[in-house]
Formats: structure tokens, sequence, C-alpha cells
């Protein structure tokens, strides 16, 4: 159990901690992602609708905007399980800047 709280905090910090890198690029007018976009394609599923030509022209769903952090923060405690999964119990206890590396890199690869 222990094993498992340790994987969602890591989760949690490191997507604190890409929603920090974003703030910093927002200072440099740098774009990115709005989540509640990512909201309103999630809340659509239930309407059986999974890919738009452009969501940005889709009418608001109510909620998404909390949808859309709660999909991130969800997201991102899922690649930290990853961890647990490729690299063990081990990783956990000694964690190393590597095979987080490794995970990131090839989840934003595929």
């Amino acid at each position: 159990m222990i094993i498992i709280l340790k994987i969602i905090l890591v989760g949690i910090g490191a997507t604190i901690m890409l929603d920090i890198w974003t703030a910093l690029l927002k200072l440099f007018k740098v774009k990115s992602l709005d989540y509640k976009y990512v909201g309103r394609w999630i809340a659509n599923f239930r309407k059986g609708i999974f890919v738009y030509d452009n969501i940005l022209k889709t009418d608001p769903v109510t909620g998404e905007l909390v949808i859309g952090w709660i999909a991130h923060y969800l997201i991102g405690t899922s690649y930290a399980f990853l961890l647990l999964i490729f690299y063990g119990s081990e990783w956990v206890e000694n964690p190393v800047i590597v095979p987080a590396l490794i995970i990131g890199i090839v989840t934003v690869v595929s």
C-alpha cells in the first residue's frame, strides 16, 4: 500500500512540475493546452463522440474545466504507475531520473 501511495505522490508531483513549467512558458507568451478542451472531449464520450475536426469550435460542456484538470492529474499519475510496472518497487524506493525520462520520452513520442 505504501508503494501505491508513493507512486500516486510521484505522479502528482510530476504533474505539478509540468504545470509550473507551463506557467513559466506562459510568461514568454508560449501557448499551451487548455485543459477545458480535454474536459470537453472527455465529457462528450457519453454521446459517443471521440473525434473532432476542431474541438475549439464545439459547444462548451458544463464542468469541462474541472473534468480536464482531473483527467490531467489522473493521466500524470498513470504515467507514474508505468515506472512501477517497468522498473519495479526498487525504483520507487530509490528513484533515479533516467527511467522517469525514458517513460516521459516514450509517452510523448508514441
